[in-house]
């Protein structure tokens, strides 16, 4: 990772870092593989503390006199380590490495490292009296321990502690600088109050405590200082403020400004930077995540097309059953499903048994995009599954409806031409009732007659009774025409139509009903 990178952040371009190339030789894929590997960042920073301990101690045994030979062997291997692991990172990956800010900071180390502990040490033996100030260079070897940040940063804690700190920076220079502003301000103006106060020429105790504490303006803020860090304050305004008790307001104005209010202020000006830092680094791995999935929807369907092996356009369980170990660690982790009959599951969302590119492209994609778990995802599909199915059921119980009506229109235009046809054939037989039986030999005189009286019958009919609904001119008029009894025929073969037609409508009514209810 890089300097000042979150762990996410930096995880997320690891994954997308490129695959060793083939043509790499197989030693230099394997060291590569070595340092990559999270434990590898972890022993080195264990040997950065043992290193530690090391200067300490050799420290400690220069101070007493003692033989140092065994820490300055053991000081050699440390630095041999680092070297080793330098030459590791470029044989591994080229000149390229020292783009990453991390190994040039090694570099430094190991350069400076050599510096001191194999050419200046040996020269300072031969001549000290010339080279023996140079031995200061020996302690920036405790630089060494910032080499354990690599190992912190990835570590969610301690990653947001350091970058706290390196956030932090710019606001705790610009509050020393009003802290040292504010213990000036103070300074004057304890000159002013105490310095040249009148119980100094009268009163010895009370001089002999502003000559120690407040004898100029440097001493002054140093003694302001301890007001700063509440570190035993009482005995400095606690006999001034027994002779003159005026100068209890300017120690609680001190005390308040100084160590109250402007340290609080500082601390929670630092928090919110904090917070606001670690926001922005969530939404920046939140967005580097999504574009990772961006570019894995891009590759779905060559997914697809690698699962759905009988070219169907479908995906049935067999064929997920059959899924592959890559392409099942990329589902699980996008969809947070373990085994590949789960993901089938979840994305057959109306249970057809069957999964669709649509399917597959939706379901994946709103899992990666949602907040939620899958299985809400799923209900939520499914409810809009029936909204739409409802939907279009509401739509072809309309049109049922509509053609219901129109047979009911049409049932109920029959109904009246029965009416008129049995008025019609009433009427016809009570005329026939009154003239009487006919000859055995009709006479044409007779015939001519009656067809008059029928034409005038059949307007007067017509006239009476209105073209029914549903049924044309033509058709009525075929139907009275079929439905009239010759001349001479028996009323009851009229009366027999009647009743058939009446038991034909009385029969259709309540499936008529039925319908209009549904």
């Amino acid at each position: 990772t890089g300097l000042g990178k979150h762990p996410s952040v930096a995880a997320s371009e690891l994954g997308r870092r490129k695959p060793v190339d083939d043509a790499c030789p197989p030693n230099r894929a394997c060291v590569e593989g070595i340092i990559e590997h999270p434990s590898f960042d972890a022993i080195v920073g264990f040997v950065i503390f043992l290193n530690a301990i090391n200067i300490g101690v050799e420290q400690s045994l220069t101070i007493g006199g003692k033989d140092t030979t065994i820490t300055t062997a053991f000081e050699s291997v440390f630095l041999s380590c680092y070297l080793l692991e330098l030459g590791a990172r470029v044989f591994a990956k080229g000149l390229a490495c020292f783009n990453d800010r991390w190994v040039r900071f090694d570099l430094f180390l190991c350069i400076l490292g050599v510096l001191t502990s194999w050419i200046l040490v040996p020269l300072v033996q031969s001549t000290p009296a010339l080279l023996n100030p140079l031995l200061v260079l020996r302690t920036t070897r405790l630089m060494r321990l910032g080499k354990t940040m690599r190992v912190f940063v990835k570590v969610q804690d301690c990653w947001m502690l350091i970058r706290g700190f390196m956030n932090s920076a710019s606001i705790i220079f610009y509050a020393f600088i009003v802290w040292f502003c504010t213990l000036y301000v103070f300074s004057c103006l304890g000159v002013e109050l105490i310095t040249r106060h009148r119980l100094v020429e009268t009163d010895r105790e009370f001089a002999a405590v502003v000559d120690k504490f407040f004898g100029s303006l440097p001493q002054t803020m140093l003694t302001l200082v301890r007001f700063a860090c509440l570190d035993n304050t009482g005995d400095v305004y606690q006999p001034l403020v027994d002779k003159d008790p005026f100068l209890a307001l300017y120690f609680m104005a001190l005390v308040l400004i100084v160590s109250v209010v402007l340290f609080h202020t500082l601390g929670a000006v630092i928090f919110s930077s904090m917070l606001d830092q670690n926001s922005n680094e969530h939404e920046a791995a939140k967005a580097a995540k999504q574009q990772d999935w961006e570019r894995l929807v891009l590759d779905l369907r060559e997914m697809f097309e690698r699962l759905d092996t009988d070219r169907s356009g479908n995906l049935s369980r067999r064929e997920v059953s059959n899924i592959s170990d890559v392409d099942q660690a990329i589902l699980s982790e996008a969809m947070g499903l373990k085994t590949p009959m789960a993901v089938f599951d979840a994305l057959d969302v109306d249970n057809s048994g069957e999964v669709s590119i649509s399917e597959f492209f939706d379901g994946v994609w709103e899992c990666v995009l949602a907040n939620g778990s899958i299985h809400l995802k799923r209900m939520e599909k499914q409810v809009e599954t029936v909204h739409w199915r409802l939907k279009e059921m509401f739509s072809a119980q309309q049109v049922l409806t509509a053609r219901v009506m129109k047979v009911c229109d049409e049932i109920q235009g029959v109904r009246e031409d029965v009416r008129d046809v049995r008025m019609h054939v009433v009427a016809f037989s009570e005329r026939n009732a009154q003239q009487g039986p006919p000859p055995s030999a009709p006479a044409p005189k007779r015939t001519t007659s009656r067809q008059p009286a029928m034409a005038r019958s059949e307007s007067a009919s017509s006239s009476r009774s209105p073209m029914p609904r549903g049924v044309s001119s033509g058709s009525a008029s075929r139907a009275r025409t079929s439905s009239l009894p010759e001349p001479g025929s028996k009323p009851g073969a009229a009366d027999e139509l009647l009743d058939r037609l009446q038991r034909l409508v009385d029969s259709l009514a309540p499936a008529v009903a039925a319908v209009k209810a549904s």
